[in-house]
């Protein structure tokens, strides 16, 4: 998992400058189950992604090596409110009693606290600068990751990937395998039997610190019948060659598209008011990614967050959908901010740059937000 950009010295209301709270204290980890907008637990839009890609034959479990607590950045954690059959695999132990928090009651979830890799035992997991309950502590070896170590290091139980879902009668035609493991991403896909499971999609994490590893991983996956279909944020998703992508662009999340604003938003009365911070913006493979934060200057989230920009086919406009921006919330010390990200990816983007206008709706009166955005390949 890769931290988003720090924004918090974008912070705007009207162009007004608004202060966050300093020494904010740290807010439990817990999710709002009765949260009624939808909500895009990911870090870039994967989810949405990997739909097109899913076939309708494939069996509905998703294997999540790398979970975390299976919601910030959680490229499963939608599957998952589907109903679909979880393996989540976590083997910090700070991170897994989270994990296994924000996951009571689900009777679809299976939890496993171990790493995955070729050989089975304990190994020694070197934890991250961010701590023991951060993301980048890892089993990985290389010279890279040495000066992102903290120093401390913990003994994890490891497990092959083929013994766990045996393990778990996990179906060979499983629809999804997401894999997150810091560096040791093609260990984890050698620990699978591709001769018996044959999962329709992959996601797995971009090894930018080490080129010929990355490599190494294209080939593996390639050799074994898969086609890399599109990079999105840090990850790659890849397809089983021998299945047809998903034709239904309905697939996903219920949200507005349009070349102009519903009309019941369009027409209410612009007022004063709303917080909106950018992250940078970032083009890959052809799909540009706008994301941020919203809110009120009560501190309150906005009810629908619209996002529009200029495509070649004209003002397109989308529906975000909640994001998981705990940063925000601990920065102002209020756990009702925990939703308050939003984030689309847009397609056939003009030139940069590109104006960007965010329309908050609160109530019966909406804000009003646009910026020329910049922005790179990523």
């Amino acid at each position: 998992m890769i931290s988003g950009p720090n924004c918090w010295h974008e912070i705007r209301r009207n162009g007004v400058s608004l202060a966050p709270l300093q020494d904010a204290e740290p807010l439990a980890n817990n999710v709002n189950m009765a949260e009624p907008n939808p909500i895009d637990f990911s870090q870039y839009g994967q989810p949405d992604l990997i739909r097109k890609y899913l076939p309708a034959s494939a069996s509905r479990w998703v294997i999540d090596v790398g979970a975390h607590d299976g919601v910030d950045g959680s490229n499963s954690r939608g599957f998952i409110l589907e109903g679909w059959k979880a393996l989540l695999i976590e083997p910090l132990p700070a991170v897994f009693d989270q994990l296994r928090v924000n996951t009571a009651g689900f009777r679809n979830v299976i939890l496993e606290q171990c790493a995955c890799a070729e050989i089975e035992g304990d190994a020694t997991f070197h934890i991250g600068l961010d701590g023991p309950d951060g993301q980048t502590s890892s089993l990985c070896e290389d010279e890279v990751w040495i000066a992102n170590r903290s120093g401390e290091d913990i003994k994890v139980q490891v497990q092959r990937l083929d013994s766990l879902l045996k393990k778990h009668n996990c179906p060979a035609d499983f629809a999804l395998l997401l894999v997150d493991a810091e560096g040791m991403d093609l260990e984890v896909l050698k620990s699978l039997d591709f001769s018996h499971y044959r999962p329709a999609v992959i996601c797995t994490e971009i090894y930018q610190s080490n080129p010929l590893k990355e490599k190494s991983k294209a080939e593996f996956l390639a050799a074994g019948g898969y086609r890399r279909r599109v990079r999105v944020g840090s990850d790659t998703i890849w397809s089983r060659v021998d299945m047809e992508p998903n034709s239904d662009a309905s697939a996903g999340m219920d949200l507005y598209t349009g070349d102009q604003l519903p009309p019941e938003v369009a027409d209410l009365p612009i007022e004063s008011g709303g917080v909106v911070a950018l992250n940078p913006a970032i083009s890959i493979d052809g799909l540009l990614r706008v994301a941020g934060w919203a809110i009120s200057p009560e501190h309150a989230v906005p009810g629908l967050v619209f996002v529009g920009m200029k495509t070649e086919g004209g003002m397109k406009w989308q529906q975000s959908a909640r994001c998981v921006r705990s940063d925000v919330a601990r920065h102002f010390a209020n756990q009702g901010l925990r939703f308050s990200g939003f984030g689309v990816n847009f397609s056939n983007v003009v030139e940069s740059p590109v104006e960007v206008r965010i329309v908050q709706v609160q109530g019966n009166s909406r804000w009003d937000f646009s910026e020329s955005v910049q922005w790179t390949e990523g």
